[in-house]
């Protein structure tokens, strides 16, 4: 039945990402009640994504540096400085800049582990891409 359910999600998740948002800005004065579930739900679904990794796919660290770093590099510069730039021309208004690089920087992790499993990826990869990326 899970099986069943996860297929139907991933075949519909175009349509059911954007209804998503409607229904939760529609139903903000239920939903912030709930607001201190959101992190307790992405470590779990971060947890279950990785359930099926062995102990082997540790390596991954020496198999791809080059891209590990590259993939820091991305995330905590190349897109910052594109949102400074986009935002610097498209809006006068400073606080929309620090919002959109903010919005860039921060949300990755758990995100793209969510990503890599629906398009069925290289899940050790980004999972240490993000443990690297929210380390101390």
């Amino acid at each position: 039945m899970l099986e069943k359910l996860n297929v139907f999600l991933q075949k519909y998740i175009a349509i059911l990402t954007p209804l998503s948002l409607i229904v939760g800005v529609f139903l903000e004065s239920i939903g912030h009640h709930l607001l201190f579930l959101v992190s307790w739900l992405f470590a779990f679904m971060t947890f279950s994504g990785s359930l099926h990794m062995k102990f082997k796919d540790v390596k991954i660290f020496m198999k791809h540096p080059i891209l590990i770093l590259f993939s820091i590099l991305f995330l905590h510069l190349l897109m910052p400085l594109w949102a400074y730039f986009l935002s610097t021309v498209l809006f006068d208004d400073h606080l929309l800049t620090v919002g959109f690089v903010l919005a860039v920087a921060l949300p990755t992790g758990v995100t793209s582990v969510i990503w890599i499993n629906i398009c069925k990826g290289n899940l050790p990869l980004g999972l240490s891409i993000m443990f690297i990326n929210c380390g101390p």
